[in-house]
């Protein structure tokens, strides 16, 4: 699952650059392509593969989504309907 995620300082995703995950202020989610404004980041163990740490975003619409690198093709955004404890 592919996601669009945005920056308060990046506004086009054509620029080839390093970005600040402590920066993205919302998502688009992949299904519903409802702007999710993030509400709370946290570094933690990833949820998914506990084999690194990750940026856990807790996003306004009730969800969280964090990053995992370890899913196929070399990584992927997930989303979570839960709410995970940290």
């Amino acid at each position: 699952m592919s996601s669009n995620y945005h920056s308060n300082t990046l506004e086009s995703q054509d620029i080839d650059c390093a970005m600040d995950p402590t920066k993205i202020a919302y998502f688009i989610h992949p299904t519903t392509k409802e702007k999710c404004n993030v509400l709370h980041i946290h570094y933690l163990d990833c949820t998914m593969c506990h084999s690194h740490k990750t940026y856990l975003y807790i996003l306004d619409n009730g969800q969280s989504v964090h990053y995992c690198e370890c899913i196929e093709g070399g990584g992927q955004w997930v989303f979570s309907s839960k709410q995970l404890r940290v």
